[in-house]
């Protein structure tokens, strides 16, 4: 993960998103890159990530990188995106 500026860096985190089915609140995880000011993240992107890479060797490194997301708090959707799905 770069942190080539200490101030501003991201990272892979778990975001929980809330959705509704009629009256029924139901919530979906995903992994979603995190961008931070500090030690504070400020935004997320919108949608999870794929796993995707130019080259195969960096697929295994990708994956370890998302699978320590899953050892972080997990991020509440709504505090970053406003979404009228």
């Amino acid at each position: 993960m770069p942190k080539d500026d200490p101030k501003t860096y991201w990272n892979y985190r778990v975001v929980k998103k809330k959705y509704l089915i009629g009256d029924e609140t139901n919530y979906i995880y995903g992994i979603h890159e995190a961008y931070y000011e500090g030690d504070t993240p400020v935004n997320i992107t919108k949608d999870p990530i794929s796993v995707d890479s130019e080259d195969l060797k960096d697929l295994p490194q990708i994956l370890n990188q998302m699978k320590e997301a899953l050892s972080k708090p997990v991020l509440l959707y709504e505090d970053f995106c406003q979404d009228n799905e």
